[in-house]
């Protein structure tokens, strides 16, 4: 929490990554499910300091992280949505520029 708006971002992006890989693999189910939980706190902590445009789009990816975690069957599109997902937010940080 004491990190600066980006890098908090950063590391929300990287757990979207995570999921994104680890989705497919039911060994991986526990550590899913404490990442999306995670990150659903995360979330929390950083909406408070951004812009609205911002908070809309992480209050809509803590909507999806709790539908992922209850629709946990469709594991093949939850990766595709979480990389997806992952590149939005890493580029709301900062931390990147926009590929295009």
């Amino acid at each position: 929490m004491a990190d600066p708006v980006g890098v908090q971002l950063g590391g929300l992006a990287a757990n979207l990554a995570r999921v994104a890989g680890w989705v497919q693999n039911p060994a991986n189910s526990k550590a899913v499910s404490s990442i999306l939980e995670e990150s659903k706190f995360m979330i929390e902590w950083i909406v408070s300091s951004v812009s609205l445009e911002m908070q809309e789009q992480l209050v809509e990816l803590q909507h999806q992280l709790a539908l992922w975690s209850q629709q946990y069957l469709n594991s093949e599109e939850i990766s595709i949505q979480a990389e997806r997902w992952s590149e939005r937010v890493l580029e709301m940080s900062g931390i990147r520029a926009d590929r295009s």
